[in-house]
This record gives structure tokens, C-alpha cells and sequence, in this order.
């Protein structure tokens, strides 16, 4: 079953929710640069809020094709 794409639900999720600090490394590999001034805590870091994320992310890329992309694909087109 196809619920269409949720480009910046599924961005939102892995750069802010879950792995923020994801979003500086591939910043890092195409610039070669850092700040250490960006780097901010994950939102969800309980093991509760966590979990919770990665359940969400399962349930928006199954039977989703074009979200399941975006979550395995990034050059795909949600991150940064």
C-alpha cells in the first residue's frame, strides 16, 4: 500500500530526532569543514523516545517505496 512521500517527516526524524550529528558529517566529507558550534543534542534520548522514532520510521517506509529510499538513499534528496 502507497501513503506517498514524507520527504520532511523522514529528513526531520534522522537530522533532528534521531542522529543530528549524521547531518555534520556529510557536511563535513563535502566541505572538509566543521563547526563545533552546530553540533546539538539528538531530540529523542530516552531509550523509550528512541525507540519510538525508529518504530515511526518503520511504519513510514513499509510498503513505501519512495520513503524507503529517502532513508537508504540520502544523496536521494533529504539530507541537508
Amino acid at each position: 500500500m502507497e501513503f506517498g512521500v514524507t520527504n520532511g517527516l523522514i529528513r526531520d526524524l534522522i537530522n533532528d530526532y534521531l542522529f543530528p550529528t549524521s547531518k555534520l558529517m556529510l557536511k563535513l566529507e563535502k566541505t572538509g569543514e566543521i563547526s563545533f558550534n552546530e553540533i546539538a543534542p539528538a531530540v529523542c534520548q530516552s531509550p523509550e523516545s528512541i525507540s519510538a522514532g525508529f518504530s515511526l520510521l518503520i511504519g513510514l517506509c513499509t510498503g513505501s517505496v519512495p520513503n524507503l529510499k529517502l532513508l537508504v538513499y540520502p544523496e536521494y534528496g533529504f539530507i541537508l
